[in-house]
């Protein structure tokens, strides 16, 4: 039993810890796209890594097909496609490693892709608690994140323009070529949160984010 106070931990015995370790951005016509030399952060037989992506087409329909991370295939926790944009999150146990290449292969040909990268450790299960998606300006969800867990956003928008993070604490907020613009922020929480709003919003008016958000619990 607990002692009070404590948070009841169920299955490693500590909160979550997830730190942004890399980030990455690739302007080039491609299918798959590998993004070297990226930072692991500090290797433990518990660590996970959890990538977010996303992409941009000049037209059709798309999705990201898989990931590898390090060389260890990775698992789709969320991912939002719509028409021609898809936004994703991954996880894959990546115990040894500093550093390494993340790859990703979408589904056919893309024209922007990018990725951020989080050192995830102490949690129970790579399965998400709870996750989220969705489309708009701003883009808004809510998501439930047991105590002692983080929750981790990623999203994306057509268009050359800031952001702001409202729920989560934002990471990056980046705009490395014409009509593209990727964030991510992620929180650690003590206490259990239910139904918590999480959204992004683009400073410049009638920008649609491309919003995808999951939990992960200790």
């Amino acid at each position: 039993m607990p002692l009070p106070g404590m948070i009841p931990l169920s299955k490693t015995g500590y909160p979550v810890e997830a730190d942004l370790t890399d980030h990455a951005s690739d302007t080039a016509d491609q299918t798959t796209y590998s993004f070297a030399s990226q930072s692991f952060g500090v290797a433990a037989d518990n660590r996970h890594v959890v990538v977010c992506v996303g992409g941009l087409a000049g037209a059709g329909a798309r999705s990201v097909s898989s990931m590898t991370i390090g060389g260890v295939a990775a698992t789709e926790v969320v991912e939002i496609a719509l028409n021609a944009v898809a936004c994703a999150i991954y996880i894959a146990n990546v115990p040894t490693g500093t550093t390494g290449t993340v790859s990703v292969t979408f589904n056919a040909s893309m024209v922007r892709a990018a990725i951020a990268v989080y050192r995830v450790v102490f949690i129970g299960s790579a399965v998400a608690h709870d996750t989220a998606t969705n489309v708009g300006d701003p883009a808004s969800v809510n998501i439930d994140v047991p105590a002692g867990g983080v929750g981790i956003g990623f999203s994306i928008n057509t268009n050359i323009t800031s952001v702001t993070w409202s729920g989560l604490t934002e990471d990056i907020d980046v705009d490395p070529a014409e009509n593209f613009t990727y964030t991510s922020a992620h929180r650690e929480f003590y206490a259990e949160q239910l139904n918590r709003p999480v959204s992004v919003d683009s400073v410049s008016a009638g920008v649609n984010n491309h919003l995808v958000v999951a939990s992960l619990g200790p």
